[in-house]
This record gives C-alpha cells, structure tokens and sequence, in this order.
C-alpha cells in the first residue's frame, strides 16, 4: 500500500482554495502498481452487480474493476454533459444534494 501511496503526487490548496489538495493519480495509472491498486479495492468489497464510476477517474476504476472482479459497469457523468436516456440519482454529500446523470440502454 505505501508503494502506491508514494505514486500519488498532492498538490496543496489546489484549485486556489485553502486547505483543498488535489491528488494527482497519474503515477499510480502508468505504473505497474495499478493493478495491485484495483486488486486492493476490488478485495475491500462482495462482488456488486454493478460498478459505478462517477467521472474521470471513476470511470478509469470501475472499469478495471468490472473486468479484473466481473460484473456490470454503470458510468455516471455529473452535471448536463449526458445525452440519450438518462437516469437521476441524488447523492447527499455534507449539507450538498449533488445530481449525477447516467445513460442506460434498455435493450
């Protein structure tokens, strides 16, 4: 685990916020330690029915997880950047109600 914690570059008060940082993943996504990364994550849970990724990075990791541990993928995108069928689902994070839109095919 601290092989991969090493891969991931903090970038303080980012985006010009104090006290926000941004983890910057990319060391971790070009390295061998990706896979460890995924076995890691896909251990901590029962298999799902679904994976869900909401946005970039979510969809980088549930789809590894879907194809590494079985199961289906459900991308999710937030704000209006969806087109098609759609499905709403409001996630409440802190004092926040946050929409993320997903396209689902029901054939």
């Amino acid at each position: 685990m601290e092989n991969i914690k090493k891969l991931i570059t903090e970038i303080p008060n980012f985006p010009n916020k104090e006290g926000v940082s941004f983890k910057d993943i990319s060391g971790v996504l070009s390295s061998d330690e990706f896979k460890r990364t995924i076995e890691i994550m896909g251990n901590l849970v029962d298999k799902p029915d679904y994976w869900v990724g909401i946005e970039s990075r979510g969809f980088i990791f549930a789809s590894a997880l879907s194809i590494m541990f079985g199961g289906n993928l459900l991308l999710c995108r937030t704000g209006y950047n969806v087109i098609d069928k759609l499905v709403l689902i409001n996630l409440k994070k802190l004092n926040n109600i946050t929409t993320i839109k997903s396209v689902i095919d029901y054939e």
